[in-house]
């Protein structure tokens, strides 16, 4: 077992608060580039902490969560054949 293995699979290792760019880029499906040029345009929340830039996963999870289009909802069919007469 490698040292690096045997930090990773201790049980009372606390979970991340914040991620660095790459890992945070990885989260989020995007590039490392793109997701530089979201922090410097203020789009995507982050702490600075010297010259280092942290993502905190918490309030990742909430800009994601506010910034999502509201999921359209349609009614339920009631009548036979109604959910067949889509509009597209």
């Amino acid at each position: 077992m490698t040292e690096t293995t045997a930090i990773t699979n201790v049980p009372d290792t606390p979970p991340r608060l914040a991620l660095r760019s790459k890992e945070a880029a990885k989260a989020l499906g995007i590039s490392e580039r793109k997701l530089w040029t979201l922090t410097h345009e203020g789009v995507v929340p982050h702490v600075r902490i010297g010259t280092a830039i942290l993502y905190p996963v918490d309030v990742l999870r909430r800009w994601l969560d506010q910034a999502c289009a509201p999921i359209d909802k349609h009614p339920v069919a009631t009548e036979r054949g109604a959910m067949n007469n889509k509009e597209i």
